[in-house]
C-alpha cells in the first residue's frame, strides 16, 4: 500500500497511544529502529500566524486563552496554532501537536526548529507543486505584499528533530520550555530551567525577584 511504501522509504512510522507519562493522555510513539540524532521526526500542524498580524493586539487577543498550549512560537516570532490541525490536510508525519513534555526520568529526544517550505525560484527548485496538498500548515490570514514582502517561504512550519538515538517503541518527548515567570499549569515542571530562561531571556536575578515577591504575598 501507499502507507507501507511511505514508511519503508522514511524508515519509521508514528503511532498514537497512551502516553508512558502518567495522566498525560495520548502520546506520540515511533515504530522503527535506527533513528539517529539529526533526523526529522515530525512536523507541527496548524494555522500559521504571520508577524504582520501578530503586531496587532486585537488579533492576538482572539488567539487567547490557549489552555492546552497549542500555540507554538518560532524564533522569528511566527506562531503556529495547533488547534486548527483538524481543518487542514492530514499528514501521518505531522503529529507534533501530540508530543508530551519531558520529565526528569524521561528526557527530551527531539528539539523544535523553524522550517520553511521553499517557494520555487529562478535558482534551484522549490517545494514540489504536486505535494503542496499534503502540507499540514496554511496561513490563517493571507500574507500581504507590504506586510510580508519576503516570499522565499512557500509556507512556514516547525519541525521536530531528534537530539539523541531513538529506538522502536520510544515515546517522542520535548522540553516545552514554558516561561519561568508565568503561572504555568500545576503539572508542569521545568525540565531544564536554564533552557527556559534562555528562550525567554529571563535572568537569574529576575527569577529571584519573582520568587521573593511570591513568598511575600503568601506571608502577607
Amino acid at each position: 500500500t501507499s502507507s507501507s511504501s511511505l514508511t519503508s522509504k522514511i524508515g519509521f512510522e508514528l503511532k498514537l497511544k497512551t502516553s508512558s507519562i502518567p495522566n498525560s493522555g495520548k502520546g506520540l510513539f515511533v515504530n522503527g529502529d535506527g533513528i539517529h540524532p539529526g533526523t526529522v521526526i515530525t512536523l507541527y500542524p496548524g494555522y500559521v500566524h504571520s508577524l504582520e498580524y501578530l503586531s496587532k493586539k486585537d488579533y492576538v487577543d482572539k488567539l487567547l486563552p490557549d489552555d492546552n498550549m497549542m500555540l507554538m512560537g518560532r524564533h522569528d516570532g511566527v506562531v503556529i496554532d495547533g488547534r486548527g490541525y483538524g481543518q487542514l490536510p492530514f499528514n501521518p508525519y505531522a503529529l507534533g501537536h501530540m508530543i508530551n513534555h519531558a520529565t526528569s526520568e524521561q528526557p527530551p529526544n527531539v528539539i523544535p526548529t523553524s522550517y520553511d517550505f521553499p517557494t520555487a525560484g529562478i535558482i534551484g527548485k522549490g517545494f514540489p507543486v504536486d505535494l503542496v496538498k499534503y502540507l499540514p500548515n496554511d496561513f490563517y490570514q493571507p500574507r500581504t505584499f507590504f506586510g510580508s514582502p519576503d516570499r522565499t517561504a512557500l509556507m512556514n512550519s516547525i519541525a521536530f528533530v531528534s537530539c539523541r538515538p531513538i529506538k522502536s517503541g520510544d515515546e517522542i518527548l520535548v522540553d516545552y520550555r514554558l516561561h519561568p515567570l508565568r503561572n504555568n499549569p500545576s503539572w508542569y515542571k521545568h525540565y531544564d530551567i536554564k533552557e527556559s530562561q534562555k528562550r525567554w531571556e529571563v535572568s537569574d536575578e529576575m527569577i529571584t525577584k519573582h520568587t521573593n515577591n511570591n513568598e511575600n504575598k503568601i506571608n502577607n
